[in-house]
């Protein structure tokens, strides 16, 4: 009787993908709070609307406003967009509903551990990844 010993590479691919991003969901937050707020102020813009001579438009410095608005530099992240608060709510939002999402596929697939939290919303529902359902 013989057995395959041939290893799942792509298998042992995704599992340290995955363990890959949640490291990046931890680190770039502290990264980007370490750099100064003014990091994103200097330098060319490299935005398509400028490139194509649009004046004014929604997104503009709408980095700049969000850098200035986690150093708690609300009065200079105003002057650079008012859409900057409505942007980092909603992209902490996203940031920590994905980070929940892969680590409860970590702890579950992984580690034989139950999820962290799960988010119970009509739009994104735990599935049960032990069945072979993919969400």
């Amino acid at each position: 009787m013989e057995v395959n010993m041939i290893p799942n590479y792509k298998a042992i691919a995704l599992k340290y993908w995955r363990i890959f991003k949640i490291g990046m969901y931890i680190i770039i937050p502290i990264i980007l709070l370490l750099f100064p707020a003014d990091f994103f102020d200097k330098g060319t813009s490299i935005s398509l609307f400028e490139l194509a001579n649009v004046k004014e438009y929604y997104s503009k410095n709408i980095t700049k406003s969000v850098m200035h608005l986690i150093h708690f530099d609300f009065q200079q992240s105003w002057e650079y967009n008012k859409l900057g608060g409505i942007v980092a709510v909603l992209l902490t939002y996203v940031w920590i509903k994905y980070f929940i999402k892969d680590l409860n596929k970590v702890r579950v697939l992984y580690f034989n551990k139950r999820p962290v939290f799960t988010f119970q919303s009509r739009h994104w529902v735990w599935l049960n990844i032990n069945k072979g359902k993919k969400d």
